[in-house]
């Protein structure tokens, strides 16, 4: 009885076909993707993409305008963030090159913006545990942090505590992420956010730092949510947090 023989083509047992469906196939799902875009959004996604392309232009003054029109856009998408704002949506997949593009720009104004507009990216577009958003904002601006948003700052101050316990494991120095958190502590305490800022700088042992920022409208939920948080903390550590509860009734 003759052999089967095997009628595919040598190249799709190769899988190179293969691959060439799925590239074409790749390529009509993001085609149908951008006709489902409406007109307006098909219009920003076509400005952002303008933006990131000037931001790589040899004249500062031309980059400059358009980092600072990016960060407008960015600032105005997560200020009230309830999903993954468009901006970051159709900046993503250029994030690689931005970083890129970043590591070319020389010291200077510029190169702050930048880090800013890559450590606001970073939140959603990072790989988890590199803290990248933390490492792009400390070569940023460290002025009104909280003008990128609730989800921002949120984001943030579980990046800093993260790297304020790896330094202390390796003993290294923590200046710079307490001068990070000197700027979180008034943004979450004038946005309601007490808890976060209490559960920061627990994280960071600077819960005395919460006193100057108590005051008759917000100490009742700040003491509430500091005992609490004491019935789950070991010896000495209760006692600490507890010491700040009473300290909080005292000034007020």
């Amino acid at each position: 009885m003759p052999a089967t023989q095997d009628t595919k083509p040598k190249q799709e047992q190769n899988g190179a076909p293969k691959d060439k469906k799925v590239e074409q196939k790749k390529k009509k799902n993001e085609k149908e993707k951008e006709e489902e875009l409406s007109e307006e959004d098909l219009k920003k996604k076509e400005e952002l993409e303008l933006l990131v392309e000037r931001i790589q232009d040899s004249e500062q003054g031309i980059a400059k305008i358009a980092l600072t029109t990016l960060i407008t856009e960015i600032k105005t998408a997560t200020t009230s963030m309830t999903s993954v704002p468009k901006p970051l949506k159709f900046l993503s997949p250029h994030f690689e090159k931005i970083k890129t593009v970043f590591g070319t720009y020389p010291s200077g104004e510029n190169k702050v913006l930048l880090a800013d507009i890559v450590s606001v990216l970073a939140m959603t577009l990072g790989k988890s545990g590199t803290r990248e958003s933390l490492h792009y904002k400390q070569q940023g601006s460290l002025n009104e942090i909280g003008s990128w948003g609730h989800e921002y700052i949120r984001n943030l101050s579980g990046e800093i505590a993260e790297e304020f316990h790896q330094r202390q494991d390796e003993g290294k120095p923590e200046d710079d992420l307490i001068r990070l958190v000197d700027q979180v502590i008034p943004f979450d305490m004038q946005h309601n956010a007490e808890h976060e800022a209490c559960d920061l700088l627990i994280e960071v042992e600077l819960l005395e730092k919460i006193l100057p920022h108590v005051d008759e409208h917000n100490y009742s939920r700040v003491a509430l949510y500091l005992l609490s948080c004491a019935q789950y903390e070991p010896e000495p550590e209760d006692r600490k947090i507890l010491k700040v509860a009473l300290e909080v009734y005292k000034k007020v």
